[in-house]
């Protein structure tokens, strides 16, 4: 499986911060995964992951992926492919005004400038949106009174 063997660098292994409703929804995964575990018995295999089969083995990649494109199919959104949440991820980020660098520790990249050049589409945008503040605040300012 592609779970299998080290990372490409050490930077890959890292731990990243999640929000209280995704440790809330794994926590309720792993109640399934106790009931199961208790229904299955011997014949569960415990591999202390997280996406396995029913009785605990790894999950076939192809699996994983037709089970992936099947809840895409559901939720009538475009088809996209496994590797583009990583993307995805980083664009809405990126586009909520994340600082870069914290995008960037949690992609992995090396240096701030990769992230800044895979995502400089969402620069843009933020660039649009900055000079829109700016001009507010100077807007703003200039109908101060107390402003020379």
């Amino acid at each position: 499986t592609f779970l299998e063997g080290e990372p490409k660098t050490k930077k890959s292994k890292r731990q990243i911060s999640i929000s209280q409703h995704v440790v809330n929804v794994l926590k309720k995964h792993k109640q399934k995964q106790e009931f199961q575990k208790e229904k299955l018995g011997t014949q569960y295999q415990d591999n202390n992951l997280i996406v396995c089969t029913d009785d605990g083995k790894p999950l076939d990649p192809r699996n994983l992926l037709r089970q992936f494109y099947r809840l895409i199919e559901e939720a009538s959104v475009p088809r996209i492919s496994f590797h583009d949440l990583w993307h995805t991820h980083a664009t809405i980020l990126m586009q909520q005004g994340e600082n870069p660098k914290v995008v960037s520790e949690r992609l992995g990249h090396s240096r701030v400038g990769i992230t800044l050049d895979l995502y400089s589409h969402v620069s843009d945008d933020l660039q649009e949106q900055a000079a829109e503040k700016f001009e507010n605040a100077l807007l703003k300012q200039s109908q101060n009174p107390l402003v020379d």
